[in-house]
């Protein structure tokens, strides 16, 4: 049975009109959007913005606040300053993700096979691009780990977090900065909950640190092709355990031949 042209359309319900701080917020990101306000440049004071949008002193501050928390601008408390325009876009990407993890958008599967191609590609420029600098860098970070597995598994697993950030950051790529940064917190609570379920964390961390220390040798060696497979290779053993069966076949057709 074939429904009616009518009953084709979509239906539509009233609308709630907006709220003030929710149109100041508006304004604010379409003049930076619009290149009007670039990163540096200072809003006007409070006591401005409200003569200027014409509204009181609690909607401005709740704009203020809605823009900080969305890393648009950055205010210091006692400042009398009006707050300053952020240059960090990587931090907003980083929380507009976060936010659709949060929301059940992103599926743990989706999370997995995204780390597999981001974390891959980074690890392989960090192999091809590296100077001593950053190699150092990550050096720090594996140290950090293995001196991590002797005090808690919450603090190893920060500490294996810091490891890939500070491999995404030796890429030179700002993206696949932005998206480790976005998976940090979730990526944190997977790796404490993996191991507080796992029979023996200790034997998880030294594997853990095994994997880890498997693909940083591929990345002193510069061979990026093996250290992008192992690195995919170490999610895969990581997390495939825990996924779905439709889950973990489809982040196998990532792995590396």
């Amino acid at each position: 049975m074939t429904s009616s042209p009518d009953e084709a359309r979509p239906r539509f319900t009233n609308v709630t009109p907006v709220r003030a701080y929710e149109s100041v917020v508006a304004q604010i990101e379409n003049a930076v959007f619009a290149g009007q306000l670039v990163p540096g440049d200072r809003l006007p004071s409070e006591r401005e913005l409200m003569a200027q949008f014409g509204v009181s002193r609690g909607t401005v501050r709740e704009a203020l606040r809605v823009l900080e928390s969305g890393g648009i601008i950055r205010s210091r408390p006692g400042d009398p300053g009006g707050a300053t325009v952020q240059a960090n876009s990587s931090a907003r990407l980083a929380k507009a993700l976060t936010t659709f993890v949060k929301l059940g958008q992103i599926g743990v599967g989706e999370l997995i096979e995204f780390r597999m191609v981001v974390e891959g590609s980074a690890v392989r420029l960090a192999a091809e691009l590296h100077d001593d600098e950053t190699l150092a860098a990550m050096e720090d970070a594996f140290a950090d780990m293995k001196r991590a597995a002797d005090v808690s598994f919450e603090d190893f697993s920060a500490a294996d977090v810091s490891f890939h950030l500070a491999v995404a950051a030796c890429s030179g790529n700002s993206l696949f900065s932005a998206c480790s940064q976005f998976a940090r917190d979730t990526v944190l609570q997977l790796t404490t909950d993996n191991l507080k379920e796992s029979g023996d964390p200790t034997e998880l961390i030294q594997e853990t640190l095994r994997r880890h220390g498997a693909y940083l040798q591929a990345i002193r060696d510069r061979d990026g092709r093996t250290a992008e497979a192992l690195a995919r290779q170490d999610l895969v053993d990581y997390y495939g355990p825990h996924l779905e069966a439709d889950e973990r076949a489809r982040i196998d057709l990532l792995l590396m031949p």
